[in-house]
């Protein structure tokens, strides 16, 4: 049995706000009552609510419409999931890129962790070419950096440069899944 957590909320969210109202008019609550208890049992129990909406008279229109509207409420978890995905890439760059023992030294070790670093760009322009999600200004945001400072942290010139281009990509990607989520 499928639960979906969203409608269980809006469902649950939408009884508490017609109990918590003070001496409202019933012609208020009770809608806002019934369409609570209707989305909450939509929420536990789909396939059945699905069963039970049909077998009303004009039941194929009602479940037309519940589904346009439901269609939009997974669009929002759709768009949720590619932005937690970006945050996923984010700490994986902190994790395994940032902080990953032991530090490039020689050439060799540099050119291996330029592979993955590119690899983790790569993956990452890859989710902000989801126009659904985020917006050009996005990825135009992470992909074109400017001018990178560079910053000695480390023996290897190159690799200070790639480390610093990495922060500023953490950093921009910070700043995408911040604006992304105020979107929603």
């Amino acid at each position: 049995m499928s639960i979906s957590k969203t409608l269980l909320l809006t469902g649950l969210g939408l009884i508490a706000s017609a109990l918590a109202m003070i001496q409202p008019p019933p012609w208020i609550s009770v809608p806002i009552l019934v369409a609570g208890c209707v989305i909450t049992f939509w929420g536990l129990a789909p396939k059945r609510f699905r069963q039970v909406v049909l077998a009303l008279p004009s039941g194929e229109r009602a479940w037309t419409w519940l589904s346009q509207i439901h269609g939009h409420v997974l669009t929002t978890d759709r768009e949720q999931a590619e932005i937690d995905n970006l945050s996923e890439q984010l700490a994986w760059a902190i994790s395994d890129l940032l902080n990953k023992p032991p530090e490039a030294e020689t050439d060799d070790e540099v050119d291996a962790w330029e592979r993955e670093f590119r690899a983790w760009m790569a993956r990452v322009d890859q989710m902000l070419e989801n126009s659904e999600v985020f917006t050009k200004t996005d990825f135009i945001h992470f992909h074109k950096l400017g001018f990178v400072e560079e910053f000695r942290m480390r023996e290897h010139s190159r690799y200070n440069w790639l480390l610093m281009m990495l922060k500023m990509k953490i950093d921009r990607l910070r700043e995408i899944v911040r604006s992304s989520q105020a979107r929603l």
